[in-house]
């Protein structure tokens, strides 16, 4: 298999991931509210959470892709978004304040 095509698939397995993080708390809500004890203004904050950081990323992100290229800065953001989904994947409860 060529590289341009290992890269665009590994890509595109990152894009589909990230679109599918966007609206997975939807479907998962009972299940979620259920499992961890949230209410439904925590899960709101849950997803307005990832949604305000998803936004806050942007710019920064956007300084890095044009200093160091996208080749690097997506390989890492790959790895720190599966390191996150397995912390998110581990959690058995919500965090008491």
């Amino acid at each position: 298999m060529k590289l341009a095509t290992r890269v665009f698939l590994i890509f595109s397995a990152g894009y589909f991931i990230s679109y599918l993080a966007r609206g997975i708390n939807l479907p998962l809500a009972p299940m979620l509210s259920s499992e961890l004890g949230l209410s439904p203004a925590q899960l709101g904050l849950l997803t307005s959470l990832y949604f305000f950081a998803f936004a806050a990323c942007q710019m920064p992100l956007g300084i890095l892709l044009d200093r160091f290229g996208p080749r690097k800065v997506l390989a890492y953001l790959l790895v720190l978004a599966a390191i996150g989904a397995l912390v998110s994947a581990n959690a058995h409860s919500s965090p008491r304040c």
